[in-house]
């Protein structure tokens, strides 16, 4: 399980695991009224007279990125624990151990570290190319079992299913591990051959009708929509900026803060399509709009500024002026060119993930005049701004400076 199976809801989630027969395996996360899993935890495969066992995790981090609202009747517990726990108890019956885990490369490689009975993880979340695994010795206080090579394998294949990924493990007669290797192998046209002819003629089907829609152009720029991904928690950028304004215009708002994360991609300057549009914004997030005095402004700010390490970065619009994350203040704000008036009452907008409570939303939103939520996804206000504009403005040069270092 990683975070955004429950982009649609839990519910939406079941039905299709029930429609489709697919398994999904998740040892850590529970119903909160009676401690239930709310997926079986692991699945032991048999093959060619070996037994393996397959773990099924989510990392910490990736738990929190999915929408409080969402989770609220689910809890989690901490992985790496969790996936020691479980593989302790499977160790003796089984032949491999093997760990799918929703968590990122980083936090994969610490988990191989500490748990000496899990043989593999296959990882995800960090969309890291991996070209070939890694062993990871285990730690002094990983466990006493040895599996042939002192360590764990870790291996993760990119995303977008650009690579299918390959390990291959030579067991000796012992059932010990005497040798691993691994690739990553391109996902080409001479799998073709391979693909089921009613699923290919089912997404053909839609193809067409999704692409006549998808290929219609929407507007331009002749500046490129920048976003790099190392980037984009820490610096105010293109994308970010055209993104909060669009938003702006669409809740009539004074103000707009967008999550970094809510925008996945950029867009090359030229003519802009609405299937751009969807890849960069592909999340059915719609624009919530608070009225807030400039009192309350202020302190929303100042949450901002003092908790920035630990929120996920924010894009803007409608602001000038400079918010120093490292000395935890801002300096000379202003809502359209305009001194903030502590007694006006302003438009503020963001997304509905932020305001469900996620990301300090709930603290930064916490004293408000009302809230109303317009129901347009971030992605139709962009399209309509498009549409509205025809040649998007130069949003390489935001009036606000962000300063994160």
């Amino acid at each position: 399980m990683g975070n955004h199976e429950l982009d649609l809801s839990l519910e939406n989630l079941l039905e299709k695991l029930r429609a489709s027969g697919m398994r999904l395996l998740c040892c850590n996360v529970f119903y909160r009224n009676n401690d239930k899993h709310v997926f079986k935890p692991f699945h032991i495969f048999a093959r060619e007279g070996k037994k393996i066992a397959v773990i099924g995790s989510i990392g910490d981090d990736a738990w929190i990125d999915i929408d409080k609202k969402t989770k609220a009747p689910l809890y989690a517990t901490p992985q790496l624990e969790t996936v020691r726990e479980t593989a302790e108890k499977l160790r003796p019956y089984v032949d491999l151990i093997v760990v799918l885990s929703h968590s990122g490369y980083e936090l994969d490689k610490k988990m191989a570290a500490a748990i000496s009975e899990v043989d593999v993880i296959l990882g995800g979340h960090t969309h890291t190319e991996l070209f070939h695994p890694e062993l990871v010795i285990n730690n002094a206080s990983a466990g006493s079992y040895n599996n042939g090579l002192n360590g764990t394998i870790v291996a993760q294949t990119g995303e977008y299913g650009v690579f299918l990924g390959v390990v291959d493990l030579i067991l000796d007669d012992a059932g010990k591990i005497a040798t691993f290797s691994g690739r990553l192998e391109p996902i080409t046209a001479k799998y073709d051959k391979v693909v089921n002819k009613e699923v290919h003629e089912l997404v053909e089907y839609y193809h067409k009708q999704v692409e006549s829609q998808m290929s219609r152009v929407a507007g331009s720029s002749e500046t490129e929509l920048s976003y790099p991904k190392n980037l984009k928690k820490t610096h105010l950028l293109p994308m970010g900026s055209f993104t909060a304004e669009a938003m702006r215009a669409a809740a009539n708002a004074d103000i707009c803060l967008v999550n970094s994360g809510g925008i996945r991609a950029g867009i090359k300057s030229g003519k802009i399509t609405c299937g751009q549009v969807f890849e960069a914004l592909p999340y059915d997030n719609t624009v919530v709009t608070y009225l807030m005095s400039g009192a309350q402004l202020k302190k929303m700010l100042d949450f901002l500024c003092a908790n920035s390490k630990d929120l996920d970065g924010f894009q803007y619009a409608g602001l000038s002026g400079t918010i120093d994350l490292v000395k935890a203040r801002y300096e000379n704000i202003k809502v359209n060119g305009e001194e903030i008036d502590e007694n006006k009452i302003y438009r503020v907008c963001t997304s509905s993930f932020v305001a469900n409570g996620n990301l300090g939303g709930d603290k930064l939103f916490a004293r408000v005049e009302g809230v109303e939520d317009s129901g347009i996804f971030m992605r139709d206000a962009a399209i309509a701004y498009l549409e509205e504009t025809g040649e998007l403005p130069d949003f390489s040069q935001n009036p606000l400076k962000l300063v994160s270092q």
